[in-house]
C-alpha cells in the first residue's frame, strides 16, 4: 500500500536510518535496508563525571587537554559561554569565517545555509531546543559549538575552531570537552556526536551504531 501511494516516486532513498530505527521502517517500506558506509556516534556520561572523563579519555589525553586549557588560561581568562538569542547571529557568522576553505560544500559558507543555521541556533536559544556554547581566551574566540536538545542528549552539530589563533592548543577538542562537562553538569546524560566516522570521535570513547538507507 505504501509502495503503492508513493506512485511515481518510485527510486525515491530514505535514508540515513539510525540502526534502532530499521525496524520501524523495514515493517513500513516491506523491504530490506542497505548498510551505509559510516556510522552514528555517541557516548553515555558515566559519574562522578570527573572520574568517568579521565576513564574515558584516558589520563594521558585527558591531562594533555587539561595542560592546554591551562596555557590558555595563562593567555588570557579561558571561559566556555552559553549565548542568548541576540548573540547567535554574530557568532555564526565569525563561525563562518573560521571554517572558510576548510570543508567542501560547507553549507555555513552559503548565504541560505548561514542563515538557516542562525534561525535554528536562535530559535533554539529562545526556546531551550538548541545550545551554541563560546569557548573564550581573554577577548579572543577559541572555537563555537552548537547542537540541539533531545531530553537527556546533545545532538552536536556544529564546531567552528579559530585555528588562526589558537591552532597549537586543539581547539575543536579542547571545545568539545569543555561543552561536554557543561551539559553532564546541567543533568545531560549523553552526548551524541551525530553522524560521520572522524577518527577524533573514538577519543572520546563514543561508540559507533550503524546507519541504514532504503531504497523503493
Amino acid at each position: 500500500a505504501f509502495h503503492h501511494a508513493l506512485g511515481s516516486h518510485a527510486g525515491l532513498k530514505i535514508g540515513p536510518v539510525h540502526h534502532q530505527h530499521v525496524q520501524q521502517w523495514r515493517s513500513l517500506l516491506g523491504s530490506e535496508p542497505l548498510a551505509l558506509g559510516f556510522g552514528a556516534h555517541a557516548v553515555r556520561y558515566g559519574f562522578p563525571y570527573g572520574e568517568w572523563r579521565r576513564a574515558n579519555l584516558g589520563s594521558h589525553r585527558a591531562a594533555a587537554l587539561d595542560r592546554k586549557a591551562r596555557r590558555l588560561d595563562d593567555t588570557g581568562a579561558l571561559r566556555l559561554e552559553l549565548l542568548e538569542c541576540d548573540a547567535v547571529r554574530s557568532a555564526m557568522m565569525a563561525g563562518r569565517d573560521f571554517r572558510s576553505g576548510r570543508f567542501p560544500d560547507d553549507p555555513l559558507q552559503t548565504a541560505h545555509g548561514l542563515e538557516f543555521y542562525i534561525d535554528v541556533a536562535t530559535s533554539g536559544a529562545r526556546s531551550g531546543l538548541a545550545q551554541t556554547w563560546h569557548l573564550v581566551s581573554g577577548e579572543s574566540t577559541v572555537a563555537l559549538v552548537f547542537g540541539l536538545i533531545d531530553k537527556s542528549s546533545f545532538r552536536y552539530i556544529l564546531l567552528c575552531c579559530n585555528y588562526v589563533a589558537h591552532a597549537r592548543y586543539s581547539p575543536g577538542r579542547l571545545a568539545l570537552d569543555r561543552v561536554m562537562a557543561a551539559w553532564a553538569a546541567s543533568g545531560g546524560e549523553t552526548f551524541d556526536f551525530t553522524i560521520g566516522d572522524e577518527p577524533f570521535k573514538a577519543d572520546f570513547g563514543c561508540t559507533r551504531t550503524p546507519m541504514h538507507e532504503f531504497r523503493l
